[in-house]
């Protein structure tokens, strides 16, 4: 939520973590420490957007982000941010969905390379919640479809576990027979809506 504690700590983490960046990007000569972290965040994202089926584009992305390579080359020296900045923007262009078209072509087009990282790493955590979804899309029909029979055989369980049934639960429910309700033979009032009628009248007095 706005102005809250965890919001103002988290804008204040982050902003600290970039100004650290900055300042270690332009030294003489320039410290990686913080980079390193970076592009390892970065790698480990990937592996929650690509799924496992992806294999030739994961390998790409391990060989490309290999943090023994990197590091050997922070050391030396001769590590060039913006090469891979700009393959990790490539992937990016490849992996997003078209909602995201727009924030990954803004990242094409930023010089600041600090800028750039903060970018790719926000717009990577959208990325990342949009494959959640789909994923979660693509199974919803499959767990509407088992739920009921989940929740049958759970039930089944429950009363071979618990011999006498549920006396409490029978009782909460008979309390809130309606009054004109005597027996499903003697009514012409339909089944369904009688069974219904008492549900809500104990969700009722239950809340």
């Amino acid at each position: 939520p706005e102005n809250s504690i965890e919001k103002i700590v988290k804008e204040t983490m982050h902003k600290a973590f970039w100004n650290v960046l900055r300042t270690q990007l332009e030294s003489e000569p320039p410290i990686y420490e913080h980079a390193l972290v970076l592009l390892n965040d970065i790698k480990e994202a990937f592996q929650s957007i690509f799924l496992e089926n992806n294999k030739k584009a994961l390998d790409k992305i391990n060989e490309m982000l290999d943090a023994d390579l990197i590091k050997q080359q922070a050391e030396e020296g001769v590590l060039d941010f913006k090469s891979y900045s700009n393959f990790i923007v490539h992937v990016m262009s490849l992996a997003c969905a078209p909602i995201r078209d727009d924030a990954v072509a803004k990242l094409k087009e930023m010089d600041d390379i600090v800028d750039l990282f903060r970018g790719i790493l926000e717009t990577l955590e959208l990325m990342k919640l949009d494959m959640a979804n789909c994923l979660l899309n693509a199974a919803r029909s499959e767990v509407i479809a088992n739920s009921v029979s989940y929740e049958k055989q759970k039930f089944k369980e429950y009363l071979e576990y618990y011999k006498d049934g549920f006396p409490a639960t029978e009782k909460w429910l008979k309390r809130n027979i309606p009054d004109a309700v005597e027996t499903v033979e003697s009514t012409s009032i339909n089944p369904d809506k009688k069974i219904k009628d008492i549900i809500f009248n104990a969700y009722v007095s239950f809340l």
